[in-house]
């Protein structure tokens, strides 16, 4: 390729527009991904409460031991599984903001000098102004993703994924507890 060679507008135009898409797909992704494992997490639980409040004199306390243990160890695993899993993707999709905003810059969209408003809102650019302040805190774009995966809704589905394992933790002891009878 010739080092010379620049992208024309309609080109960068294109690549925006398919960052945009790969965004939207990576959030679609996210949530699809995040509903099937709590699905999956809170299917569980309600098996173990099931099993809690319908088990007979006849089940052992070894097997409900077992069953606690085991319920214990997925629900952790499958929490710890599900939390990478979101961290990766909302990397990713932290990383495609960024793509899009090096595109948005090199168009001028963020300048409101390039595409000056005449009727309201002077002064500001096409884009939100919360989209162009929250890039411009930053000095460089690995701190901006990483203010991004810190401070945006990683951090709640983070607590979400972490009271999970937390459940885990508790159902874990509980198969102990009932393993050498004391429950």
């Amino acid at each position: 390729m010739n080092p010379n060679y620049k992208l024309t507008t309609s080109e960068l135009v294109e690549l925006l527009k398919k960052e945009m898409e790969e965004e939207q797909n990576l959030r679609s992704s996210i949530r699809s991904t995040m509903n099937i494992y709590i699905t999956i997490l809170v299917a569980m639980l309600g098996g173990v409460i099931t099993i809690l409040s319908t088990r007979s004199e006849t089940m052992s306390g070894l097997w409900l031991g077992v069953i606690l243990l085991l319920c214990g160890i997925l629900v952790c695993t499958i929490s710890f599984v599900g939390i990478r899993h979101y961290r990766s993707d909302y990397r990713r999709q932290a990383e495609s903001i960024v793509q899009q905003a090096k595109l948005e810059d090199i168009l001028g969209m963020d300048d409101p000098k390039v595409y000056p408003l005449s009727k309201y809102w002077l002064g500001e650019s096409l884009l939100p102004e919360s989209f162009v302040n929250s890039r411009k805190r930053y000095k460089n774009s690995q701190e901006f993703v990483n203010w991004f995966i810190k401070e945006t809704d990683f951090k709640f589905a983070k607590v979400l994924y972490y009271a999970f394992i937390l459940i885990g933790i508790a159902l874990f002891v509980l198969g102990i507890l009932s393993l050498f009878n004391i429950l």
